[in-house]
């Protein structure tokens, strides 16, 4: 099945349900990752197919209604700053943002590869010691030959707060992104 350009199987969809956690009660729609499993299993056509139009379908997607509820911790009222919102979304929805931020993923590796003088973890293939001994070789190498070297960290939780969404988009273009993933991200 192609979705403008893109090509999802039965076999795309049995992992994006496999990648979330499971939940056998059903949504707000009908639907559940166990029942999507599966009718994929017995119809693998179908449910790709399904799954492609629905991609497409912008007007589908905006009927779906997500909802749930807003609560803060012990009785003080929670600041702005410290309002945390987890909105579970429809089955649905979860399959497309599995497959869409693994399409995302496969298109930054092609289009925005990471120069080789830096290291990137918290993703396949990294581990808590690459990290450490990445760092230690670093300061050791920089004060041995006595030049400029510099580590840096941040704090997720207030980088994902502070990124700036037009940019990011922007340059998600320029980078020769497909117009249709930088859309739907």
């Amino acid at each position: 099945i192609h979705t403008r350009g893109f090509q999802f199987t039965a076999i795309d969809i049995l992992r994006a349900c496999d990648s979330v956690k499971p939940n056998r009660r059903l949504d707000s729609h009908g639907c559940c990752f166990d029942a999507l499993r599966l009718v994929c299993l017995c119809h693998p056509g179908l449910v790709a197919e399904a799954v492609s139009n629905s991609m497409t379908d912008w007007k589908q997607i905006q009927r779906m209604k997500v909802g749930g509820q807003l609560k803060g911790k012990g009785t003080a009222t929670p600041t702005l700053q410290k309002l945390r919102t987890i909105l579970p979304l429809p089955c649905l929805l979860c399959i497309l943002d599995v497959l869409l931020s693994t399409l995302l993923e496969k298109e930054f590796d092609v289009h925005c590869p990471v120069p080789s003088e830096c290291f990137l973890g918290c993703s396949k293939g990294t581990q808590p010691f690459d990290i450490s001994h990445g760092a230690a070789m670093h300061l050791e190498r920089g004060n041995d030959d006595g030049v400029p070297h510099s580590i840096g960290q941040c704090n997720i939780k207030s980088f994902y707060d502070n990124i700036p969404i037009i940019n990011v988009t922007m340059h998600m273009f320029a980078s020769g992104i497909c117009s249709f993933l930088v859309k739907a991200s």
